[in-house]
Order: C-alpha cells, then structure tokens, then sequence
C-alpha cells in the first residue's frame, strides 16, 4: 500500500514537472534598448528598411539573459504580452496588439527573459467581433 501511495506521488510530481508555468519577464523601454547597440540596430532597422517584417528576434546579453525583439509588421499598434509560459521543454510568449497608437513604422515590443527552455515560440493572441 504505501508503495503504490509513493508511486502515485512520484508520478504526480513527475507530470506537474513537464506542466507550463508562468515566467517573470521584463518589457524593454525606449531609453535602456539604447543601451544595447545590437537590440538598438536590429529595432532601427524595423522601422526602416524591414517596416512590413512580422516575426522575432532573439539577442543575448552579457548576463546570460535573452532579449526578444517581437514586431508585428503593421503600423502604428502598441504590442503587449499577453502570456509568457516556461515548461521542461519549451518556452512560450503570447503577444496580442492594442488599439493604443505607438507611433512605430513596424509595431514593436522588446522583452527581457532569464532563459529560454527548449524550443521557443511566439503566438499573437488575436480578438474576433462578431455579432449574434
């Protein structure tokens, strides 16, 4: 009996393991971006020549953290994360786009994370109206 108690315990911490979970990021603004002439270039670039790219980033620091640049391709939006999850093995940021005018060529977010798990991947949340 207590075999099967301990087994059941084991196999529960095992599978809440490889769950998703919520990670601390941090939204880069216009003042500390400057200060990284890598992260600086690539965003100089997204608003000139590559101002209909969609798509991301990821540069490195010197600390060992990452930094993801996230552009959204379009005009004018304010871009803002939505969810940021971290699992054994992948890492994940939701980004959804606000009606709040950035007055950016190509919208854009900079986000600071401390590492990235396994694959690492982008969604845009995206909001439908309707009517019934």
């Amino acid at each position: 009996m207590n075999k099967t108690i301990l087994l059941s315990f084991l196999l529960f911490i095992f599978l809440l393991s490889g769950c998703s979970k919520s990670m601390d990021y941090t939204l880069l603004k216009e003042d500390e971006i400057k200060e990284i002439p890598d992260v600086l270039k690539y965003v100089n670039e997204l608003q000139s020549k590559n101002d209909k790219y969609k798509g991301y980033k990821v540069f490195n620091t010197s600390d060992g953290d990452k930094i993801v640049v996230i552009s959204s391709g379009i005009e004018n939006k304010t871009l803002k994360i939505n969810e940021a999850n971290k699992s054994s093995s992948d890492t994940a940021l939701t980004v959804v786009e606000t009606e709040i005018t950035s007055g950016h060529k190509n919208s854009y977010i900079v986000v600071k994370i401390d590492e990235i798990v396994g694959a690492f991947y982008v969604f845009e949340r995206v909001q439908y109206e309707g009517s019934n």
